[in-house]
Parts: C-alpha cells; structure tokens; sequence
C-alpha cells in the first residue's frame, strides 16, 4: 500500500516550480532589456559618429540691422556663433580643391562680413555667403576649398511628413560654443507655429536639448538622417527648457535646392492675399463652420482679403474679395499661413485646383499659378504718430477718426474720397479689443464702402445694432483685411 503525499509537499513543490519559472523568465527578460538598451546605445552611438563629419561650426561677424549710417558713427560688429551642415560638395578642380555648400540658419550669416568653418578634424575654413531665403530662415553658405572636409558624405534627408509625435530624435549642434554636442529627445508637436521670429508653422516641436549656438545644426532620426534644421528655442533664461523648434526637412531640402539652382526660392503665387477665418467672419460670411485644429480659435479655410490687380487671369475671373478657400489640391487647408505655404511649394505655371465658398455656395476653380514676386511687401505702419484717448472722453465704440490727408492717401495708393483714418484709440474700447491701431484705414463697413469721417460716423448707430460689424481695414501701403468688431460679449454661434 502506498503512502500519502501530504497536499503541502504538492503545492511547495508547484511553488517551487512556479518561483523558478518566473526567476528564468525575470532573468531572461533582464537579459533581454539589457540587449535592447545596449542595442539602442549603440545604435545612437553610431549615428553620432556618422553626423560628426558633415556638421561644422560656424562663426560670423555681422553688422546690426537699423544701425544710423551718418558720419562719426563707427558701425558695431556683432559675433554670431552656430552650426552648418554640409549637403553638397563638388567634383574636385584641377588644382584639387573641392568646392563645397553648406546649410545654415539665415540669422547666422545675416550681414555677415566674415564667415569662418571649424570641423571636426579642427581645421578652420573660410566661407562666404552663396544664396539665402529670410523667409524660412535658411541660408547657404559657399566654401570654395573644403579641405579635408571634402571627405566627408553630405548629410542626408529624411521624410519629415513621416515624423510622428513621440518619435526619437537626436539634436546635434555647438550649444554655447561646445563643438558637436548631442542630445536626445522626443518629437513634442508637429505644426507649431506661427513663432515670433518666422511666419511659418511647419515648424517641429522637441525636446531635445536645443540651446544658443544650436541654431543651424541637425535633428536626426534613428536612422541618422536629417529631419529637422534646429532654429529657436522658448525660454525665459536663455537656455534649453526642453522646448525647441525645427524647420522640417522637406521644406529646407526644398528651399535649399532652390537656392542652390538660382540663388533664390521659385515659389508659387495665386496673386491673392488671405487671413484667418474668426467665427464672427466665418458668420458674416456665410461659411461652413467648422473648428480648426486643436489649439486655436479659428475656423478652417483661408478667407481671401484682396486680389491684386498682377494676379493671373484665371485668379481675377474665379476668385474675388470675400470668398473662404476650403481646400488646395484635394486637402483641407486650416489657416491662411497653411495656405501660403503650400502655394509657395507649388512650381510657377502649375495648375491647381481649389474648392472655396461664396457665401453658402461651394464653388471649384482650376488656376494657374504665377511667380512669386521676389521682394515680399513690408508692412509699413500707416497714419500719424499713435494716440490714446483719454478714458473720460472716449465713447463706447473707442475711436477718434479723422478724413484721410491727400499726402497719405498717395502713399497709400488709395482712391480720392475713400476711407476714414484711426488717429486715436481708447485702450478699453471695442475697436482696440477688435486689433484697430492708430494709422489703419476703415475702407469698409459690412461691405459698404466709406466715403469719410462723416459718412462713417452715420453708419455707426447703425452698425452698433447689431452683434458685430466686419470692418474692411488698410494697414500700411500694403496690407489689407477683415476685422470684426464686436458690440456685445455673447459669443457668435457656430452653425
């Protein structure tokens, strides 16, 4: 007869068994994640050694901007310190130099009197200015003799339209002077922007460490490409706070190969001149309401404000003031700035196809796209020196008004008997709430055109009936747009 096990042998041995399962697989699965961290290690270990051959140092001597050019004045010169990236060399000349070609931020080299390179191998290059785009802040830098740098691969572009949030990525640069220093982090955002220093918002959102003398080095991707041109940062001290901002790559490999080809960026051009779509505007003009990406207050589309007398023929027949542009090419344009910069990517005689509403009607129109003018206008500020109102004088609406002189209505290139002149503001009135400014021009009210100070003043108690008025504004000798003023604090319905 057989013996009994007791029950708890049985259930010390499971756990035994079980315990030495799970000490095999915890061991296993350190083992494992040790490998995969040892493999990512090396991995970015490599793609830092592979970018130290195309990225240089790069300092320069400029000259301020707005410095008086008047005898007895000695003009100050300003270092500026960065980082470029080598994208193209030549084939070697017969003395056996190598030309090459270097991408940078426009702000390094801006006014530059001398440019100087600094490798990896430490030898120190001269450089000069080849082509340069302010627009996106890029710029190209010549090298007549590479030296040893001639070496070295160009750097490779990624696929920006690729990078996701959360993606990794690896800021290379010479922050504060250090050579080559890398850092790692996260693409944060992608689309941000517009930022103070450009009018674009592709810019990519990260991380990783980007701090002065960053400017003009390389967001790379895990496979070591190129991403990103690192550019600004957003901080209160000066340094890294982990929030700094890259131009993607597809629009300064764009940029970059334009400057290349003809010193200049080739842009498209519609010949119309367009802004946001508030809800207020999005009401009065009969669109569709629906919200633009997260983050915003505005409304999807484009809503044209001016189309000017250069614009193609198929732009001034199809389009006209008022009409809220939905869509460029099939895809759904969010902004005015969005727009502008797929217009801009597009090449000069190229048709497109844009969907846009006129009033509740959905219309589509094939047009063809001219050049870009070279010089983009400045939007100079217009009118006398600015004024307040005094608070105990300033009515409701918070405007002193004045006919428009001739003098300036030359400048302004505007009709004879048209418009009325801000020259003076109540900080706490409606029209300062709505953006007006001293100097801008009131041309129109809920689309009636205003003769004058007087004509305008009749149509204000009519206007204030209503919930808002859509004020049509000249600002400098360039720059026209839509304005709502709001007469009461209830916000405008969406539908």
């Amino acid at each position: 007869m057989r013996s009994k096990v007791p029950a708890w042998l049985f259930v010390t041995g499971s756990l035994a068994l079980s315990l030495g399962l799970f000490g095999t697989l915890y061991r296993s699965a350190l083992h494992d994640k040790k490998h995969s961290l040892q493999h990512v290690s090396e991995g970015l270990r490599e793609i830092s050694k592979n970018s130290r051959a195309s990225m240089v140092t790069l300092s320069s001597v400029v000259t301020p901007d707005n410095f008086p050019d008047q005898p007895g004045f000695k003009e100050p010169k300003r270092w500026m310190g960065g980082t470029g990236i080598l994208i193209q060399k030549s084939p070697p000349s017969p003395d056996g130099k190598v030309e090459g070609f270097v991408l940078t931020n426009h702000h390094l080299v801006k006014n530059a009197e001398k440019i100087t390179l600094f490798t990896d191998a430490e030898e120190k290059i001269a450089a000069e200015i080849y082509a340069e785009d302010p627009r996106t802040d890029l710029a190209i830098v010549r090298v007549p003799d590479l030296g040893r740098l001639s070496q070295a691969p160009p750097a490779q572009f990624g696929n920006s339209d690729e990078v996701r949030e959360g993606d990794l990525v690896i800021a290379v640069g010479t922050p504060f002077g250090l050579p080559h220093s890398v850092s790692m982090g996260v693409i944060s955002a992608r689309g941000r922007g517009p930022l103070s220093l450009l009018d674009l918002d592709e810019f990519l959102q990260t991380d990783a460490a980007i701090n002065p003398g960053s400017s003009g080095g390389a967001l790379l991707d895990t496979q070591g490409k190129v991403v990103g041109i690192n550019t600004a940062i957003f901080s209160q001290q000066g340094g890294s706070i982990g929030i700094g901002f890259a131009i993607p790559s597809n629009l300064a490999s764009q940029v970059a190969q334009s400057l290349l080809a003809h010193r200049r960026v080739i842009r498209g051009w519609l010949g119309i001149s367009a802004q946001d779509v508030s809800p207020d505007l999005a009401r009065y003009f009969h669109a569709p309401p629906r919200p633009a990406r997260t983050g915003t207050s505005t409304l999807q589309g484009a809503l044209i404000n001016e189309v000017v007398p250069q614009a193609l023929e198929s732009t001034r027949t199809q389009l006209q003031r008022g009409d809220i542009i939905t869509h460029y090419n099939s895809r759904v344009v969010e902004s005015a700035q969005q727009l502008r910069q797929w217009v801009g990517a597009t090449p000069p005689g190229q048709i497109v196809t844009v969907a846009y509403f006129r009033g509740r009607e959905a219309r589509i129109a094939q047009l063809t796209l001219n050049e870009s003018p070279l010089q983009a206008p400045t939007h100079a500020q217009a009118g006398r020196r600015p004024e307040l109102l005094p608070q105990k004088k300033a009515a409701r609406f918070g405007l002193a008004l004045h006919d428009v002189p001739t003098d300036l209505a030359s400048v302004l290139k505007l009709p004879a008997r048209q418009g009325t002149l801000v020259i003076g503001i109540n900080p706490g009135g409606l029209a300062f709430e709505a953006g007006l400014v001293p100097g801008d021009v009131i041309l129109s009210a809920n689309q009636v055109q205003i003769r004058n100070t007087a004509h305008f003043e009749k149509l204000r108690e009519h206007l204030s009936k209503s919930d808002f008025a859509v004020f049509y504004v000249q600002r400098g000798p360039f720059e026209k747009f839509y304005l709502s003023v709001r007469f009461n604090e209830t916000p405008s319905p969406r539908s």
